[in-house]
């Protein structure tokens, strides 16, 4: 699997078989890359994992490589699209949305089918191929198959160390190769002569000097790199290790978070959040021990002050000839709705440009604002701290109400004479109204934290919802008034009486229960915290629907989630907006997942897949 998630799993259940080692690997990326050779396993098990790969031939191929001549390749895969309740109870949901290079690119199918299973081994010479159950058996309905197939026995084992003894016997000493591999091919340049240069890059590579592996200085260094130990399969960590570099992702900040909490003392009374916002900064055992310390490191503002920069380095260094990559903000007022993008540009960037995001600095300066010009002044000074340290070249990216801040600021700094390279816009759209009813808000902002509604007392059907907003707005054109739902007729008896009930309700009973419902992968809330994150979410809905945009003059890309819109806007309406505002081209790119969850983990390399052809590669560099 490409996350060490599932290894931490076994290395607990496994822990009686001290012969058993762990490693993670990416069958999306080079197998050298992550430290494997050819021709040195035997056998090689998939377990409904190739389905996962941006490109299954391409897998397969690297896996071919990887066997020893004669080896074996089982895999379990599903060839069934159509059976939904077995993609569920699998939870292969991760290959909705997607991004596949290989047939899937035109069939829009997440699974290949038995037959272009088989077609994909010819392509690779095996033989002896085999996959059960057999048709007709009761256990085909299921959809799941194991297949069997020896790759390779057209050729000879090698042994390396006989080829190497043989040669010892044969050549003087200096002409003894000092690294042996056997490969299934010598890689060739375009006139067909052996390609040295690639062949160098096969070499082991030197460590680097220039970086100077520090241990912990103590205790709770020492703490904390056993944690990171533990939870990466790594056997040392050093205090200026990349978490992600070591191999760390989304699930493992989350869990390492929960962790955190357990063993730490100091760190029992943080905020979930709070401590991953700081990962997603500095991931490093120093960093993570300052900040938990309550020492300012040279990156760190004391927990009482203010900040002043609305700009977070999250990836990379600032470069001349590189343009900076930025992620604005959501309705939280955080960058937290992109983690799972962050750390995937961490896992596949080695940040020679820069990646930043633009946050909030003064959450109570935000709350007290008046929301009528807060975009428009928001942008501003976003444009003004970007430009501030020297930069002039950017792509900029936002999701949900970040998409129309966003716009506000490539638009700011085009005006200020910057390059605007790329503007990008994720499941975003400004409603043509203005909302003024504070449980509406509160509805929305639970469906945003990935609450089910229903378990906080309101109706179970967000479609049901939106129809009675537009019965609201159809009374009172242009304004959701504060108490209109509840206001509703007979019609809409039902949605009209959840919302009175809820309303007798103090808010703060509603937050408890908040913090009681969210989903643990959400992460864990005091009602203080869960406050916060609404009362910021509630400011950024009320600026957004008092915002009236300008119209774009350059061009745009919108990537268009496929699922359902429910509230605030249908399908339609949403792309409509966006045709109204861009002057330049729009470029409208459907991805995966609803608005809530296309930039979870299961749509994160989608998505990043996508930004690296907008920027160029830039958001990977």
């Amino acid at each position: 699997d490409a996350s060490a998630f599932f290894l931490n799993e076994a290395r607990e259940r496994f822990a009686d078989h001290t012969w058993v080692r762990y490693r993670r690997f990416d069958i999306d990326e080079d197998a050298r890359a992550q430290h494997l050779l050819p021709n040195t396993f035997d056998v090689v098990i998939c377990a409904n994992t190739l389905h996962a790969a941006a490109d299954a031939d391409t897998a397969v191929g690297r896996l071919r490589e990887l066997l020893v001549p004669g080896g074996q390749l089982v895999f379990v895969e599903n060839t069934r699209d159509e059976n939904l309740p077995l993609l569920v109870s699998m939870e292969f949901l991760e290959v909705a949305g997607r991004t596949w290079t290989d047939v899937r690119e035109h069939t829009g199918q997440s699974f290949l089918t038995h037959t272009q299973w088989r077609e994909l081994l010819d392509r690779h010479a095996a033989s002896e191929v085999t996959s059960l159950p057999e048709p007709g058996d009761t256990l085909a309905l299921t959809g799941q198959e194991v297949f069997l197939a020896t790759l390779k026995d057209d050729r000879h084992h090698v042994p390396v160390g006989e080829l190497a003894r043989t040669t010892a016997n044969r050549l003087p000493e200096y002409m003894l190769p000092s690294v042996w591999q056997v490969v299934d091919t010598l890689p060739r340049t375009a006139n067909g002569k052996t390609d040295r240069a690639r062949l160098r890059t096969w070499l082991p590579r030197e460590s680097a000097p220039a970086v100077v592996a520090e241990t912990p200085k103590d205790d709770l260094e020492n703490a904390l790199a056993d944690l990171w130990s533990e939870l990466l399969s790594v056997e040392r960590v050093t205090r200026n290790d990349d978490f992600f570099d070591l191999g760390g992702d989304s699930l493992l900040v989350a869990r390492m978070v929960g962790r955190l909490r357990e063993r730490v003392p100091r760190a029992a009374d943080l905020e979930w959040e709070v401590v991953l916002r700081h990962m997603l900064r500095r991931p490093t055992v120093a960093g993570l021990a300052a900040f938990l310390r309550g020492q300012a490191g040279p990156e760190d503002a004391p927990a009482t002050s203010v900040r002043t920069d609305p700009v977070v380095p999250l990836h990379g260094a600032r470069s001349d000839d590189e343009p900076t990559t930025v992620l604005v903000h959501a309705g939280t007022a955080t960058i937290m709705p992109y983690r799972a993008l962050i750390t995937e540009i961490r896992r596949r960037s080695p940040g020679l440009a820069e990646v930043v995001g633009l946050e909030v600095p003064d959450l109570d300066g935000f709350l007290t604002a008046p929301p009528q010009g807060l975009i428009e002044q928001m942008a501003a000074d976003y444009a003004r701290a970007l430009t501030a340290d020297g930069r002039s070249r950017f792509h900029v990216v936002g999701y949900c109400l970040g998409g129309l801040i966003a716009t506000e600021v490539a638009r700011n700094l085009a005006e200020s004479g910057a390059e605007v390279e790329s503007l990008t816009v994720i499941s975003s759209h400004s409603p043509r109204f203005r909302l003024d009813d504070e449980l509406l808000a509160e509805y929305s902002f639970a469906v945003m934290m990935g609450i089910d509604p229903a378990d906080l007392g309101f109706p179970d059907d967000q479609y049901r919802v939106a129809a009675a907003a537009d019965a609201v707005l159809e009374a009172s054109p242009g304004v959701l008034r504060d108490g209109g739902l509840a206001a509703l007729p007979e019609e809409f008896a039902d949605v009209a009486g959840r919302f009175r009930e809820l309303a007798k309700t103090p808010r703060a009973a509603r937050i408890a229960r908040m913090c009681e419902a969210v989903p643990a992968s959400a992460g864990t809330y005091t009602p203080d915290h869960m406050t916060r994150l609404f009362l910021a979410f509630r400011q950024s809905v009320f600026a957004i629907t008092r915002y009236d945009a300008e119209p774009y003059a350059g061009d745009i890309t919108f990537l268009r989630h496929d699922g359902a819109y429910p509230f605030p806007g249908s399908k339609d309406a949403v792309t409509a907006y966006w045709e109204e505002l861009t002057l330049g081209d729009l470029d409208i790119v459907d991805i995966g997942g609803d608005h809530y969850s296309c930039l979870s983990v299961e749509h994160a390399p989608g998505i990043l897949k996508t930004l690296g052809e907008l920027t160029q590669g830039a958001i990977t560099r």
